[in-house]
């Protein structure tokens, strides 16, 4: 799952590049309303769309879960994505 690998918006620039336009990413998270509204700034630049948020609750857990659907409109900007580094330095505060 992606709650283990990092935030939204990171996830979205190491990713945006490998999604062929016209296809999909959806992460599974848990809460992502702080992350979402961060990752509105680059959704653009990266060649994403947000579509909508599916929610789930998962019994066994007793918990909630989130997946964000996000469409690829666009090829992504040649500068994405940045030095991994760079990418953690910006979304640090998540």
């Amino acid at each position: 799952t992606c709650r283990a690998v990092s935030s939204l918006p990171i996830l979205l620039e190491i990713s945006a590049s490998l999604i062929k336009e016209k296809g999909y990413f959806l992460p599974l998270k848990s809460n992502i309303e702080k992350e979402l509204k961060l990752s509105s700034k680059i959704l653009l630049k990266l060649g994403l769309k947000y579509i909508k948020t599916i929610e789930y609750y998962l019994p066994i857990d007793d918990a909630y879960r989130t997946i964000p659907v996000f469409n690829k409109i666009s090829k992504t900007c040649t500068n994405y994505p940045r030095n991994y580094n760079l990418i953690v330095k910006t979304y640090k505060k998540i």
